[in-house]
């Protein structure tokens, strides 16, 4: 045993971070590598912000750069895509430009709006009173949540470090050579990938005006730094292994249970649940007046599933004076073929919301 003066507590703290590891696997821990399933959670949590670091950062930066450099005109719309308006407009050069908005239009909504685009690219268009919405916001806060969780859970990153530290100040240091040559490989590796994801991430953003570099950047760069902090948490590791200890490691306040369970219930459980509970009741809920009509199919894709599969129409239809173009779900195979074959499908739509349609068995 070290004869390093221990603070009051510190054995109690020990046992208690070892028993909770104790009562998620009773294996001892594979110190010098993950465990499999955290391997396959990095990977898909990496893809997971990439994909939404993507989209959110397109999406903020097409609203930041249509509120900086954007310009006002009056438009008419044409059509409308899947909820959508597509809208026709002059530029300011004279240009004649259809092209979708961001936006909704309903039944009630004016055919002519006001419009903001940018003058370099003017595809990219929005309604002016367009309200943007907040999502890309929260996943900042998210990261944060989960960075927290990590860090700071009873079997996260600073109690894996204080086990691991224990263990050398009770059992003294493997002896395999200074601990720097253990995690040098894996911080190298670490400090690479969040600076390339760091690269990554900056570089579309600041040629954000002339779009020479693409976004999806931006998500790749996210992705690198997921898997660079988990290189970091290796490396960080195997120096807790192997370095000497001099003072007793600090202890911390790691969180309690009831906020892993909320975050578990509120972030998981009660967003599914309503959407079961939306999917499963929908059905049952009162339509308002619909009109009738018979659409014209455009494209159709097969969703397969087990044994068979469902249809999704892309049908194009007229509604309260304007052309609509929309999707319909068929999940009897026999029918469905059927209606591609003859290249129109009943459907009924929303009068308050053409663009909310539904195919229509008759």
């Amino acid at each position: 045993m070290s004869r390093i003066p221990l603070p009051p507590g510190f054995n109690d703290f020990a046992r208690e971070l070892e028993s909770h590891r104790r009562s998620l696997s009773p294996r001892p821990p594979a110190l010098d590598r993950y465990p499999t399933f955290v391997r396959v959670c990095v990977v898909f949590f990496g893809l997971l912000v990439g994909w939404g670091a993507f989209h959110a950062t397109e999406l903020l930066a097409e609203q930041a750069v249509l509120a900086e450099n954007g310009v006002v005109a009056q438009a008419e719309v044409v059509e409308v895509d899947h909820g959508a308006p597509v809208v026709r407009f002059t530029a300011a050069d004279g240009t004649e430009v259809t092209a979708p908005a961001h936006g909704e239009h309903t039944a009630d909504s004016s055919l002519s709006p006001n419009i903001v685009y940018l003058p370099d690219a003017p595809e990219q268009v929005a309604l002016t009173e367009y309200r943007w919405p907040l999502w890309p916001w929260a996943i900042p806060f998210g990261l944060l949540l989960v960075g927290v969780l990590v860090v700071q859970h009873r079997g996260g990153v600073r109690a894996g470090w204080f086990r691991r530290r224990v263990r050398v100040l009770r059992w003294g240091p493997p002896g395999e050579g200074p601990a720097w040559r253990k995690s040098l490989p894996w911080t190298t590796a670490a400090a690479a990938l969040l600076v390339t994801g760091a690269v990554l991430y900056a570089l579309p953003l600041l040629g954000l005006g002339n779009g020479a570099v693409p976004l999806w950047l931006c998500g790749v760069g996210a992705a690198l730094g997921v898997y660079g902090l988990a290189l970091g948490v290796r490396a960080l590791y195997l120096h807790a292994e192997h370095a000497p200890v001099h003072r007793a490691p600090r202890m911390f306040w790691p969180l309690p249970r009831w906020p892993v369970y909320l975050a578990l219930v509120a972030g998981v459980l009660v967003p599914g649940a309503l959407f079961f509970l939306f999917i499963l009741f929908s059905p049952l809920l009162p339509d308002g007046e619909r009109g009738h009509g018979t659409a014209e199919i455009v494209d159709y894709e097969c969703v397969r599933s087990e044994r068979t599969c469902s249809f999704r129409l892309t049908v194009e239809y007229e509604a309260e004076g304007l052309p609509y173009r929309g999707t319909v779900r068929v999940f009897e195979r026999v029918v469905a073929e059927g209606l591609i074959r003859e290249a129109e499908v009943p459907v009924s739509w929303d009068r308050s919301d053409p663009s909310d349609v539904r195919w229509e068995k008759r």
